[in-house]
């Protein structure tokens, strides 16, 4: 095992969910903060997407080459970390989808907006 093959893949992976949870959950932020009219915030969300699938399928690959490849002078390269990074990224994705399917994420309307039932 390659353990810097390995760990470039995993932070690949870390770097896909990291796009893909901004993308899903902070869009409006980010397009305000980029100063972003609607059309191009729906398309900073695609390019969010894109760029995490992309990262993390190519973090898979990497990940997986590393795993095959035989080295044996990788002893002092550390894995722990970046595993636990990707454990936490993974379980802060899913807190927030657990918040946003119970309606805990809701936005307070601006004034002027009525509420539609």
């Amino acid at each position: 095992m390659c353990r810097r093959t390995v760990r470039k893949g995993l932070v690949l992976m870390v770097a896909g969910i990291i796009s893909v949870t901004l993308a899903t959950f902070f869009h409006h932020q980010l397009s305000t903060l980029f100063f972003l009219s609607g059309g191009r915030s729906a398309g900073l969300t695609f390019y969010g997407f894109a760029l995490g699938a992309a990262s993390g399928a190519t973090g898979v690959l990497v990940t997986t080459a590393g795993l095959l490849r035989r080295n044996v002078n990788d002893r002092s390269v550390r894995l722990l970390p970046v595993v636990l990074l990707l454990v936490a990224s993974i379980a802060f994705f899913c807190f927030l989808s657990y918040l946003s399917f119970t309606g805990a994420l809701t936005t307070d309307p601006n004034p002027g907006e009525s509420i539609t039932i």
